[in-house]
């Protein structure tokens, strides 16, 4: 690969990115629960935990690939707003698990839609061939090289 290409491919990047990253916190944003919102990071925090009840928050951290302070500060503000529970892990008392609330699978449940929505808006413009070639080169970036670098960091 030669320096236009890569040239171009940082430039495309960034533009998908901005734009991506501006829509998904509208829409996230926008949806109000009891006049409370939530951002699109606290969102993500929601989604680990409809996959997997009852993490810790190393766990979270780990899962979502951020520091453990930057989740500490999502998890509380999740909790001031109702949206998440802390309990004490039945296996070990001194550990504290991390489980979503009726109010946050509510507010969750609202915002995937949304979410949903969005995607679908961009998949319909792509054309079913095209999202398809899209989800299996997103994949492969996944395995290929998110994956790979994963590894490396834990290794």
């Amino acid at each position: 690969m030669n320096e236009k290409q890569i040239n171009h491919f940082v430039d495309s990047y960034m533009r998908t990115y901005i734009f991506a990253f501006k829509e998904v916190n509208q829409v996230i944003e926008q949806v109000t629960l009891d006049g409370k919102n939530i951002s699109v990071e606290q969102f993500f925090l929601l989604r680990e935990l409809t996959k997997k009840e009852g993490m810790s928050a190393t766990e979270l951290s780990n899962s979502l690939n951020v520091n453990k302070s930057a989740v500490s500060a999502k998890i509380r503000n999740l909790e001031d707003k109702g949206f998440l529970l802390r309990m004490n892990n039945p296996d070990d008392r001194r550990a504290v698990m991390l489980h979503i609330s009726e109010k946050g699978n509510s507010i969750f449940n609202l915002c995937e839609t949304e979410m949903k929505n969005l995607v679908y808006t961009w998949l319909l413009q792509l054309g079913d061939a095209d999202a398809e070639l899209f989800m299996n080169l997103y994949d492969k970036v996944i395995d290929s090289v998110v994956m790979t670098q994963a590894r490396g960091k834990k290794g």
